[in-house]
């Protein structure tokens, strides 16, 4: 549900750069803002999406597995984030 949410967010930007090409300012303008609104529905439906499935884990008292691609997302994280900040700073 999650990356449904998330890749529903990623065709509103989509829109939203195409459109940039073909309009005036005054249109740019109203699109940017229709833009802003449907990402923000998405991740507010997303924070409940989580929220829901978080409180669902608790009250239930799901132990979560570990898993090998999490493990391995968490240490590239570890590992990229901090080269993208640097990166970042230059």
């Amino acid at each position: 549900m999650g990356s449904i949410v998330e890749s529903f967010s990623g065709l509103i930007l989509i829109w939203r750069l195409r459109k940039h090409e073909v309009c005036s300012e005054d249109e740019e303008r109203t699109s940017e803002k229709k833009a802003i609104k449907f990402a923000a529905v998405t991740f507010f439906l997303l924070g409940a999406y989580v929220l829901y499935e978080s409180a669902k884990k608790l009250i239930f008292v799901e132990i979560p597995a570990p898993s090998l691609p999490g493990i391995v997302i968490a240490i590239l994280s570890v590992i990229v984030m901090p080269v993208l900040f640097s990166s970042h700073l230059l």
